[in-house]
């Protein structure tokens, strides 16, 4: 399943806001670890 850009951004600014662990931030969004693993890892390959 692809997800929207708005609901990425969000699940990766509320993550370290709250001090979340990519595994809480997954159970929050109802999405899997590796997901947000993967989005975090594009982020900041493309702030390079």
């Amino acid at each position: 399943m692809t997800y929207s850009i708005d609901f990425r951004r969000k699940a990766l600014l509320i993550k370290p806001r709250e001090y979340l662990s990519v595994e809480t931030t997954a159970e929050r969004f109802g999405v899997g670890k590796m997901s947000v693993f993967r989005w975090s890892k594009q982020i900041e390959a493309q702030r390079k």
